[in-house]
């Protein structure tokens, strides 16, 4: 199993998913977090399939 060196990638992550979880977001469903961070670092390649899909 792969385990990262460092921990700059799971914290690049928490910092994402703190701009989209605070007092303001507080009723945004985790399901939707974990997609709209999907989304976030997996831009390309997601634009990349919706462009082929059309």
């Amino acid at each position: 199993m792969y385990s990262p060196a460092t921990s700059t990638p799971s914290e690049r992550i928490f910092s994402t998913a703190s701009l989209l979880i605070n007092n303001k977001r507080s009723s945004v469903c985790p399901n939707t977090v974990n997609k709209v961070i999907f989304i976030h670092y997996n831009y390309e390649l997601c634009k990349n399939i919706l462009c082929d899909s059309r």
